[in-house]
Order: structure tokens, then sequence, then C-alpha cells
């Protein structure tokens, strides 16, 4: 479905902005300063804009499918994406106390297992387990 009609009939206009595309720094300034990173994904490749998120320090909200429950580990809330109520839900969860600064520091730490260097050790590792001796 096309974003402009489903905002046109959802009535949701004045409360949606279209970026279009943006710059890397742009694209992490946003996500530094979102209230949460919400990413209702019904499938994706790898899911990389929640660790980027994570990153970046943005509470994140995404899909309890593969792989956005493994790339947000406990990093994150999981919602059910063909659930509106159950996104709002996880959305009003940030308000509890500690909750937002909690899943802000998981969120960082668990970013780090995609950073270049962890991945690329992880992946040396993999190669060296699969390797005739």
């Amino acid at each position: 479905a096309d974003t402009a009609i489903l905002v046109e009939d959802l009535g949701v206009g004045e409360a949606v902005v279209d970026l279009g595309a943006v710059d890397a720094a742009e694209l992490r300034r946003l996500y530094a300063h979102c209230a949460a990173f919400v990413f209702p994904s019904l499938a994706e490749g790898f899911g990389l804009p929640i660790a980027e998120a994570q990153a970046l320090g943005a509470p994140v909200i995404t899909s309890d499918r593969a792989p956005m429950d493994e790339v947000c580990a406990d990093g994150g809330l999981l919602a059910d994406p063909t659930s509106p109520a159950a996104f709002a839900a996880a959305y009003r969860e940030l308000e509890r106390p500690g909750v937002r600064v909690e899943l802000v520091a998981r969120g960082r730490r668990n970013a780090e297992r995609f950073r270049p260097r962890a991945v690329n050790a992880a992946y040396a590792e993999f190669l060296l387990r699969r390797s005739p001796t």
C-alpha cells in the first residue's frame, strides 16, 4: 500500500511527516533524538535499522518476528506487527519509570554485537571452525 494513500485514508496527515531520503548525518540525528524507533516490520532480510537505532540511543519497539526479535535481543520491546494496539501498548511502556533508561542501556550493549570489529571476529571464528585442519 502506498504510504501517502494510507495516511490520507486514515486522516492522519497532520501527524505524519514524510522526510523523503535523508543523508547519513540526518539519519543519525533522527535516531539519537527520537522518542522511540518503531519498526513494525512483517519481514526483513536482517533488520539493520534496529541495531543502528540502538547504537545511537533510541529506545526500540519492533516486531516479535524473526529476524527483528533476534537483532533487537533484550534491547527493546517486541510487539505483534499486525496489531497497532500492541505497538501502542509497548510505546506506553516507555512512560513507566526506568523503562526507557534501561532499554537504551541494553540496546547500546546489544548494538555492540554488530560493530564491524565484532562482526569480523565472529565471521573469522565461524570460518576457522568450518576449515579442514
